[in-house]
């Protein structure tokens, strides 16, 4: 426990992965499950007031975590890229592109981003729920002429990019962009 405790104190908020810990019989399972422990021993200096205890342990004391790519589903020659349907970036990368598109599409469902059509100079996103606020942090999805969210994110940087009718789940986008009418049901028997 001591060894972790010097380990972990040594190097919190310095961004290094709970993988690379070097303390002697020390792994990232002994810190999982000791880590409310070691979170009170922690000096609180240490904390990043920024992630709540929610957050996870690594992320509230300056620990890095992996971040899964924003997966992106393109047009043929999005950003020069020729015969590529799909891509992954990070984040950081994904904010570098220089793209002029006419439409984002944000899908939260993984089946439903991978069969949405792409309508022409557009790009489909999973959004993935989780990193939804990523994506208000990209200066070409945020900024861009027409953003459009199929699923039930509640964040506030697609509530308020939305059309005022915009589709619900079961509405489909065609590849020219446009929209079938909301479908209905009948009661049997009426």
């Amino acid at each position: 426990m001591l060894a972790a405790l010097c380990w972990l104190r040594a190097n919190a908020g310095q961004h290094r992965y709970l993988r690379e810990i070097e303390a002697p019989g020390v792994d990232t399972k002994f810190v999982a499950t000791h880590r409310d422990l070691l979170s009170a021993l922690l000096p609180a200096a240490r904390i990043d007031a920024t992630h709540s205890r929610a957050a996870g342990f690594a992320p509230r004391y300056g620990f890095a975590e992996p971040r899964p790519p924003i997966r992106m589903r393109v047009a043929e020659g999005f950003a020069g890229l020729d015969g590529v349907s799909e891509i992954g970036l990070r984040a950081e990368e994904t904010t570098r592109l220089r793209v002029s598109v006419q439409r984002v599409l944000v899908i939260e469902n993984e089946v439903t981003y991978l069969s949405a059509p792409i309508p022409p100079e557009s790009v489909v996103i999973w959004g993935a729920g989780y990193s939804v606020g990523r994506l208000g942090r990209i200066p070409w999805v945020r900024d861009g002429p027409g953003r459009l969210a199929l699923g039930r994110s509640r964040h506030p940087w697609l509530r308020h990019a939305q059309p005022p009718s915009r589709p619900g789940p079961a509405d489909r986008v065609d590849p020219d962009g446009s929209r079938d009418p909301p479908r209905t049901s009948r009661a049997v028997g009426s």
